[in-house]
């Protein structure tokens, strides 16, 4: 299953209520800051955590959109 520029990868879309819920995103780059603008207009409490922040995304945690920890990625930022 799949599609021809994709093949083995399938999925099925679905909706999520984001709005006021935490997201944790995990990197900063510039594919990160495409889903996180996404996330961020759905009215996603957004929490970044990457070693290195690109521009787009240190410029919405300096706004206060949304909240960097800059450095790696830890089990624990899962958690509440």
């Amino acid at each position: 299953m799949g599609s021809p520029s994709r093949p083995g990868l399938a999925g099925y879309p679905a909706n999520l209520l984001l709005r006021g819920r935490r997201v944790v995103v995990v990197g900063a780059g510039r594919i990160a800051a495409r889903k996180i603008e996404a996330l961020l207009d759905a009215g996603a409490v957004v929490e970044v955590v990457a070693p290195v922040a690109g521009t787009e995304v240190r410029a919405w945690a300096d706004a206060g959109r949304l909240v960097l920890n800059e450095r790696p990625f830890q089990p624990a930022d899962l958690h509440d």
